[in-house]
């Protein structure tokens, strides 16, 4: 298994599918730069939190303290291909400490497994430190698993992100752009993620660079 894989702190034992550095939580991936925030159509302005089911994934089971990322359980597909949705929650204090202005950030990235190259999907196992041929073939497989550990490699594409300092507000906000996402998500992945000319398309891919 990988090494570094941790229990989560709380009486009820987590154990994480990727392990997670709180402090790397969120920020750019080694060699796949992504925006520290996500450009986004605009929050949905709704009282109603919807009935979205989510999975942790990554984190630890005291996650408001330690951080945590959460895949939203259904399936999703844009008419080209299917994608899957994670949102990750970060303590900024405890990853920053005194330097964060916020002591919580929520961020919501989309996943598509089927659109990342072979050699990428690799070089994100290698990033994990899972070594053992068929636990890299059963992650593989389950394609939940495969997209948390591409997301925390850093091959997503970054569609909404909001500060704040109530876990459960920001968490609930999360929730109620999800619907938004899945019946716009042309438009949140055409916007651009960086001064490179990258849009979503590419960053759901790994492709990011200037384009030509």
């Amino acid at each position: 298994m990988r090494k570094g894989m941790m229990v989560g702190k709380g009486k009820k034992g987590y154990h994480n599918v990727i392990g997670k550095d709180p402090i790397v939580h969120s920020m750019s991936a080694k060699g796949i730069k992504q925006p520290q925030r996500a450009r986004y159509i605009g929050k949905v302005q709704t009282d109603k939190v919807p009935n979205i089911k989510l999975s942790q994934i990554g984190g630890d089971v005291n996650w408001e303290e330690y951080s945590g990322q959460f895949i939203v359980d259904e399936k999703f597909n844009n008419g080209d291909f299917d994608y899957y949705l994670i949102i990750d929650f970060t303590n900024l204090k405890e990853a920053m400490g005194d330097e964060a202005e916020n002591k919580y950030s929520v961020s919501i990235n989309a996943v598509a497994p089927s659109q990342v190259s072979k050699d990428k999907i690799k070089s994100a196992f290698d990033s994990t430190g899972i070594e053992e041929k068929e636990e890299i073939n059963r992650l593989t497989k389950d394609k939940k698993a495969l997209s948390g550990i591409l997301s925390e490699y850093g091959i997503h594409a970054s569609l909404y992100n909001q500060d704040g300092n109530n876990a459960k507000e920001l968490m609930n906000e999360a929730k109620k752009q999800i619907p938004a996402i899945n019946t716009l998500f042309g438009f949140y992945m055409d916007k651009p993620v960086n001064m490179m000319g990258n849009s979503g398309w590419d960053s759901i891919k790994g492709d990011i660079g200037f384009k030509r």
